[in-house]
Order: C-alpha cells, then structure tokens, then sequence
C-alpha cells in the first residue's frame, strides 16, 4: 500500500513539473518574440526597484511615450494608421499602412541622410528609452511615406526593458543615454545606427525636434496619463529637466 502511496505522489510530482515546464516554455517563447507577459515576482511590496510593470503600465508607457515623439513631430502611429476619407480623421481600427523592415546597413545608411534618425536620439535619450533599434534591428522601421519610426518602446520611463523599476528613476542630474546609445561598447545594436551622428547633427535635432516644445505641453500629457500620482510626479519632473540639459549641450 505504502509503495502504490509514494508512486502516486511520484507521477503527481512529475505531472506538476512538466506543467510548470510548459508554461516557464510558453512565457520565455512569448518574451523571445517580443510579448511583453504582465507576470508580478514574489516580492516585497516595499522593494520597488523589484517589482515588474503591470500590463496597464505597459500600455500607459507607450501612449505616453508616443505622444511625446507627435510633440517632437516625429513619425509616429498617425502616421502609419489609413485615414477614413469620408471623415479625415485617424484612429485605432483602421488598416496599418505597410512599412519596410530595414538590416543593420540600411538604418546606418539611413542615417546618414535623415536628420530623423538624429531626431529619435534625442527622443530616445528624453524619455530613457534603452534599445530603440531592437535586439534584432526590427524595431525601427521605414514607413510608407518613406519617415523612419520606432515600433516599441520596451525599457521606457522609469522602467527597464525587463520591466523593472530604474534603479536612478528618470536620472534628472544626468543623460547617459546620449552617449551609450552611440557607444558600441555599451550598446551595439543602437550604436550601429546612431553611432556616426556627430555631436553637431545632435545638437541640430535638439533645436529642430526638442526645442520648440513648451513644458507645460509635456506636463499636461504626463498629467493626462494614468500612472499613480507619485510616478507622475517623478515622470513629470524628470521629463523637464532632462528636456533642459538636452537643451544645454
């Protein structure tokens, strides 16, 4: 009887194993195709640089980050969305217009003819984005109307691209992105797009795309945002200062 005990304990034992290799398989084959997964780590609620972000953070993250790339009147989601004729207007629901996925080459060369490229530097180092290129070079992407754009906006904010919390939260004092993205050291894949843009084509960028922004057009998308109060108060603040030492290069 003790033997027939032990062997069920065994195959329910194996049984719970396989399922939880199964799903630990399901969720790393969703991460490996780009799916972020809203999944919370056992952690302590007072550990904040631990906890993952939620799936409507995700969500808020990206219009946020969208909004401000319309401000800087950088290609973005307008302008790969069909219009509606009879009305004009463009919205979510209507057919996306094809865009061109483009290799390593074809964004450098890129590069080197559009001052956008510049542009969404300096749009990736305001709003901390940390690998606007993607691991695979597919994730900044050639529209129809021939405008480069960014497709995803992982590790955003005051977040990582695993979804942790930014150990320096917005790092208002400093913007190490301007340089790291540029840096094969530190980041290849961006760096074998933005690094041969000088420190002058930057500087042009920031006075064409960044500078004409007001502040109090960033502090009201970040307001009309859903994140806690207390995030939007960090976003907010972080978001200005970093916008001024942009503008102090």
């Amino acid at each position: 009887m003790a033997t027939k005990q032990i062997s069920r304990i065994v195959a329910c034992w194996a049984i719970l194993c396989a399922a939880q290799s199964g799903i630990n398989s399901s969720l790393f084959a969703r991460e490996s195709a780009g799916y972020r997964t809203a999944r919370r780590p056992q952690v302590q609620a007072d550990d904040p640089f631990s906890r993952i972000l939620t799936e409507l953070e995700v969500v808020n993250v990206s219009a946020l980050r969208r909004a401000i790339a319309d401000l800087m009147k950088l290609a973005s989601h307008v302008d790969y969305l069909f219009k509606n004729k009879a009305t004009d207007q463009v919205g979510a629901g209507h057919e996306m217009i094809p865009f061109v996925e483009l290799d390593e080459l074809q964004l450098s060369k890129l590069a080197r003819k559009s001052p956008e490229i510049a542009g969404w530097l300096v749009h990736s180092t305001l709003v901390r984005n940390e690998n606007p290129t993607g691991p695979n070079f597919d994730n900044m992407v050639l529209l129809k109307n021939g405008r480069p754009t960014i497709l995803d906006f992982s590790g955003t904010l005051l977040w990582t691209t695993m979804g942790t919390r930014q150990p320096d939260g917005m790092s208002p004092e400093a913007l190490p992105e301007i340089q790291s993205l540029r840096s094969s050291e530190m980041n290849w894949n961006a760096a074998a797009v933005f690094g041969q843009l000088t420190d002058e084509q930057v500087l042009v960028a920031i006075k064409k795309y960044l500078a004409p922004i007001k502040e109090k057009d960033i502090l009201d998308l970040v307001d009309a945002s859903k994140f806690s109060p207390e995030d939007r108060n960090e976003i907010g603040k972080g978001l200005i200062e970093r916008k001024r030492l942009l503008e102090s290069m």
